[in-house]
């Protein structure tokens, strides 16, 4: 007999692309601030171009070069500091909530990642999973495993 199930949050229950373009979106306001002064819609689309091309490892490089934004590995470091700790604008989609909704046992959550961006997105969603038995953090995981 089945007890409980478990699942992964990212690209399970919610496309992982929402996070990324939530952490670009904060990215791109802190870059508002710069001389300059370049709309955060125009940052967000050059950033998200040179992400959705495939370019994953240096994507802020890349977004600073075309955005002609003088930058060293500091600005660059704070950039990716911004993007792995911002409060997450993310949701579960509503196919996934029918889905807990409807079950009878209980279920786990499974994520791991950057452990800081994996409890700001379980913070973010928390509402979405009132029923969840417990979380298991990946990173650290004996350390880290939670029961709500």
């Amino acid at each position: 007999m089945i007890t409980t199930v478990i699942f992964d949050l990212d690209d399970t229950l919610y496309n992982e692309i929402e996070y990324c373009k939530s952490g670009f979106a904060a990215v791109a306001e802190f870059l508002t601030n710069l001389p300059g002064e370049q709309p955060a819609e125009r940052i967000f689309g050059i950033i998200w171009k040179h992400f959705a091309a495939g370019n994953h490892t240096k994507t802020f490089d890349a977004a600073l070069d075309e955005l002609v934004i003088d930058y060293d590995d500091n600005l660059v470091n704070e950039l990716v500091r911004i993007y792995r700790n911002h409060i997450p604008n993310i949701e579960l989609p509503q196919d996934s909530r029918d889905v807990l909704d409807r079950l009878s046992i209980k279920y786990t959550l499974l994520t791991d990642g950057f452990l800081p961006a994996q409890r700001l997105k379980v913070q973010a969603i928390r509402a979405d999973v009132p029923r969840a038995h417990s979380l298991v953090y990946r990173h650290v995981w004996q350390a880290a495993a939670y029961t709500a």
